[in-house]
């Protein structure tokens, strides 16, 4: 019961980031600023969420035909390396989807026209990270002798205040998410509890009428959403420090267990890739095996 209540509210971590960016205002606006594009009609975009992704799909203006791109934004504050996998993954599903649904006869010597791929992560973490960092599915292949099939590209964004200014002049809503961070980051330097720094900033993000008073009219959703986000981290951190009731820590494992399967069976994955794509920590990769095995 626990297991599952851990993992429900694991999936509210990227909440506020798809709250703001999964509007079609908002999200034009970024579409814009990463391309160099000024559309301005919020109907020319159509918004599909995937669990933490937001999918974005450009559709045909009234007599302007603008490219098709299937566009998959993520928010992530820990560096991640395993991106291009897990874009790789997303991206199949999107691209089936969007052949059922436009009745693409992927069969026939006809070749059928589909969106070109864009795929943007938007880091926010505290490690230090450049501005821009590319991320290859090709680092992560075994066999580095033969050319590979297809290659996956991931680009990170670091979109903390003072980074990617011309991207932020471009997106004033990604400038004002990242002032809304930057100002808890601030408070909570000055000594302050994080409960306390994030009222605080939501509080100042609503004077300065930040996204336009999403602030205030979001205030209270966006207080609970931010507190459970960092409350549910630090429940996590502390359970892997101060070390695990016996019991929890092995219906946890059995859980994630579980979830390892269903990704093998799904993806035709080894079990070491369905542990990278589900982000198992080392610490528990052993004891998850066992189980896996005993099972078998």
């Amino acid at each position: 019961m626990y297991e599952n209540r851990i993992s429900s509210d694991r999936k509210a971590k990227d909440r506020l980031f798809r709250k703001i960016f999964g509007t079609k205002k908002w999200a034009l606006e970024l579409y814009n600023a990463l391309n160099k594009t000024n559309y301005a009609n919020e109907d020319d975009i159509k918004i599909t969420t995937i669990e933490t992704a937001i999918y974005l799909s450009m559709k045909n203006d009234v007599s302007v035909l603008i490219d098709g791109t299937m566009g998959l934004y993520e928010h992530q504050s820990t560096v991640n390396k395993n991106m291009p996998l897990r874009g790789l993954l997303y991206f199949g599903n999107l691209y089936n989807q969007y052949a059922e649904k436009n009745d693409l006869n992927i069969y026939g010597r006809r070749r059928e026209a589909i969106p070109t791929p864009q795929y943007v992560v938007f880091y926010n973490g505290t490690e230090p990270l450049p501005d821009r960092t590319i991320l290859k599915l090709s680092d992560a292949f075994i066999n580095k002798e033969i050319k590979p099939a297809f290659e996956v590209e991931c680009l990170v964004l670091n979109v903390n205040k003072g980074h990617n200014a011309k991207i932020m002049e471009k997106c004033k809503a990604l400038c004002d998410y990242a002032e809304f961070i930057g100002m808890i980051r601030a408070e909570q330097k000055k000594g302050l509890s994080f409960s306390d720094a994030v009222i605080i900033a939501v509080n100042a993000a609503d004077k300065m009428n930040l996204l336009d008073g999403f602030f205030r009219r979001e205030k209270s959703e966006v207080i609970t959403t931010v507190i459970e986000e960092y409350d549910e981290e630090k429940v996590l951190a502390g359970m892997y420090a101060d070390g695990v009731d016996e019991g929890y820590d092995r219906g946890r494992l059995e859980g994630k267990t579980e979830d390892l399967k269903k990704i093998m069976k799904k993806f035709s994955m080894s079990e070491y890739q369905a542990m990278d794509v589900l982000e198992i920590p080392e610490e528990d990769r052993k004891a998850i095996l066992a189980m896996l095995n005993k099972k078998s």
